[in-house]
């Protein structure tokens, strides 16, 4: 029997404690050791700590969105990464747009942000949002310290 949306979410937020706010369809470019090229996924906030959450390939989850080459099996396990908001230093959001705007700029532009890694290193966390972007933009600001 298949999860459904509301289970799975449901699940999540069971498995890190917290409740989730906000959540976006994305792409992550670089920002984590296990993150070694684009990889698709969600990215979602809670009161304390932004995430992203990969699937492998071959779950369905994200099956028909996205058309890419069969993917090397180490780079394609699940990865469920956490960054606590209070490690969150430099952030690059991009403005928003009017609507003309919109229509003639491209859909996957970067958004970024410098982190204190566990080894007390400025890393910068570079992906786009493909869902919702203005709506987890504006709450993951409020967010911010």
């Amino acid at each position: 029997m298949e999860e459904s949306v509301e289970e799975f979410w449901a699940a999540m937020e069971g498995q890190i404690g917290e409740k989730i706010l906000i959540k976006s369809l994305g792409q992550c470019f670089s920002g984590h050791p296990d993150i070694k090229k684009e990889r698709w996924g969600v990215f979602f906030l809670t009161g304390c700590s932004f995430y992203f959450k990969t699937f492998e390939e071959s779950s369905g989850f994200l099956e028909g969105l996205i058309r890419r080459k069969k993917a090397n099996p180490r780079e394609n396990k699940e990865l469920l990464i956490s960054i606590p908001l209070e490690v969150i230093r430099e952030t690059a959001f991009p403005q928003p747009k009017s609507a003309f705007q919109k229509i003639f700029s491209r859909p996957d532009e970067k958004i970024s942000f410098r982190y204190k890694d566990a080894g007390d290193e400025e890393t910068p966390f570079i992906f786009s949002l493909v869902t919702g972007k203005e709506e987890f933009l504006k709450i993951f600001e409020t967010l911010l310290p």
